[in-house]
Formats: C-alpha cells, structure tokens, sequence
C-alpha cells in the first residue's frame, strides 16, 4: 500500500499518518548548529518558525505517494558543508541543505519565513527528482504559499448555524511562525459576513495550545458563539450582533 509522506524544513520531523491532508505533526529536535549563541531559546524559536512553514507547504502540497518512502526530513546545516547525496534510512529519505544561521537572525520575520520556504523547497525539489515524483505539485505548492504571502489562515472544521439559523459561525486560525489567533467568523444566511471576532492568541510555545483549543464550538444563543478547550476549562465566546440588534 502507497504511504503519504511529510516533509520537514529542518529540526522538527512530520509525521503522516494517512495522506498530506490528514497528517497528524509530531516535532522532534534533530540536531543543532554547534554555536555557543545556540541556547534553550535560540533552538526552540527556530524549531517553531519551522514547523509554521513546513505546515504551510504541507497543507498546500497535492498529495504525493510512494511505495516504499514515509517521510521527509530536510535539515538544515550551517557548520559544516552540506552533504550532495541524499541519503535513505529505512522508509526515509535524507536531505541537506545549506544554511546561514547567522543571516537568519538578523533577518526581519517575513524575510526569514522567505529564507525558510525556500530552503525547505529546494531540498524538497532534490528529492522529487531524485524519486520521480512531479515536480509540479511542489511548484504549486511552493506558489500558493508566496501568493498566501507566506502567512496560513485556515477554518477549522464545517461552520455551525445558531438556533435560528439566520448565521452560520466557525473558528478560524491564523498560525504564524510566532504566535497562534484564533478568531470566530460568522455569515448571514446570503453569505455575507457579520463579523470576527478574535478569541484568543498565544506566543510560542503554542503546540499544547492549539490541540488543547480544539474542542467543542457552536452557539449558546442566536448572537454568542462560543469554543471550549478539550478538557472543558477554558472557554471564549464571541456576541454577534442581529440585523435587528445593529
């Protein structure tokens, strides 16, 4: 059976368990740049920043299978010379790519999502031609990403109607390589949009906060639109205003 593989842009490995669309992201440390500036802080921000972009190529990916490839792992190396053989260990493939660290730091956070993207785009370039796989699918997603400019907005789960369905109310997430947003948005039933409202944002480290946001949404009433963390301890909600009300 065909597996989806993942891909990452340097310390942290994505898991996928079915396809590019239904991964499950699970972040592991894989090595660090032999630096004296390279403390606690330093390692996670950078792993961070790089799980923002590689979900964002990801979520933008076409599905891509292989018989006997499950994983991805693009590092990035920067004190000592990148190997140019891409190497396989078990069911996964090995790629390294080249990396000023000292540039990234002092690059301007757009510009270092930019540095990012493209370093996890040539490794991954590397590897589809190596493998065959179409070059056109990591083109586009390379693509969508610079015309998202680089910044991922996406609705999470199906919009639900109030009681008497005059709007319809979903949560949306605006991840960026150093804080989390979550909004909820709600239509009229013409499609037209009532409002968003934020509900909450966190700085890094935000992973325990993000699975731990996703829990149960919908309405307590025809203007409150409310969501509920996994363990039921936190809530926020969100008044919309009626057409009657405004």
């Amino acid at each position: 059976m065909n597996k989806g593989f993942c891909v990452n842009d340097s310390f942290e490995l994505l898991v996928v368990q079915r396809t590019f669309r239904e991964a499950k992201l699970m972040a592991k440390f894989r090595d660090v740049d032999t630096n004296s500036e390279w403390n606690y802080a330093r390692r996670r921000d950078f792993n961070l920043e790089g799980h923002a972009i590689s979900t964002h190529y990801l979520l933008c990916l076409p599905e891509v299978t292989d018989s006997d490839t499950a994983k991805v792992v693009v590092t990035c190396v920067g004190s000592r010379a990148a190997l140019d053989s891409i190497q396989r260990a078990g069911d996964v493939v090995l790629v390294e790519e080249p990396f000023e660290y000292q540039a990234y730091w002092q690059l301007e956070k757009q510009a270092r999502k930019k540095m990012r993207l493209d370093v996890l785009h040539q490794g991954l370039l590397r590897v589809a031609r190596a493998k065959g796989w179409p070059i056109t699918n990591f083109e586009l997603a390379y693509s969508q990403v610079i015309a998202e400019k680089i910044d991922l907005h996406r609705f999470w789960k199906a919009p639900k109607w109030n009681r008497t369905r005059t709007m319809r109310g979903q949560v949306a997430y605006h991840y960026d390589i150093d804080r989390i947003e979550i909004f909820a948005i709600a239509w009229r039933k013409d499609g037209t949009e009532v409002g968003k409202k934020l509900l909450a944002t966190t700085d890094v480290p935000f992973y325990d906060f993000l699975h731990e946001s996703r829990g149960e949404y919908g309405w307590l009433d025809d203007q409150t639109f409310r969501l509920t963390s996994r363990d039921g301890k936190s809530v926020w909600d969100a008044v919309f205003a009626t057409d009657r009300d405004a």
